[in-house]
């Protein structure tokens, strides 16, 4: 190989890394999505609630017309929804879209609800991290904010650089529920 294709080939490599899905567009799905955009990446948005994506396109993102759409966009699936149920019930009706994905869920669970949720994404082919933020919205991308997380060892050091333009990342081991549980801990 030359050292053209060699270069198109990284160059290529380097973009499938910055690019992410940010699902779930409340006031911490659209600072995450904010906050990726002004770091360069590109950026795919999907919000059961279609408007939610307004402010988000006005920035550069990409609309994506299905979750299916938003899944197929990104490797890196950033879901910021409410809870696990709000997860399983945008989810499941695109479960084929999961395979080769990695879904990093920072919406609220418990340490067991995030140890389900790592066996349900699994079971369809998709890497799993639980991800505990402690920022709020205006938080995001700024010094101070931090966020546990937990999950495959491999799909946080592969995803870690763009889990850093949010907060700052302390991993906290295989177990999907561990950075539940330090999450609990941090807010009491």
């Amino acid at each position: 190989m030359g050292r053209q294709e060699a270069q198109k080939v990284q160059a290529g490599q380097e973009a499938a890394v910055r690019a992410v899905t940010v699902i779930g567009l409340g006031p911490m799905g659209r600072a995450m999505a904010s906050t990726f955009l002004a770091k360069g990446y590109r950026v795919t948005v999907w919000n059961r609630t279609a408007g939610k994506a307004d402010e988000p396109a006005a920035e550069g993102a990409e609309r994506a017309a299905t979750v299916h759409d938003a899944l197929a966009a990104s490797e890196l699936v950033v879901l910021s929804l409410t809870d696990d149920h709000a997860m399983y019930a945008v989810l499941e009706p695109a479960t084929e879209a999961l395979s080769g994905r990695v879904l990093v869920n920072l919406g609220s669970h418990t340490p067991k609800s995030a140890r389900d949720a790592s066996r349900w994404a699994s079971s369809h082919g998709a890497a799993y991290l639980t991800g505990g933020v402690l920022a709020s919205p205006p938080g995001i991308g700024k010094p101070g904010a931090a966020a546990f997380y937990s999950g495959p060892k491999e799909a946080f050091a592969t995803h870690r650089e763009a889990l850093e333009v949010l907060t700052a990342t302390d991993y906290r081991g295989a177990d999907p529920g561990l950075a539940a549980l330090y999450y609990q801990a941090a807010m009491d």
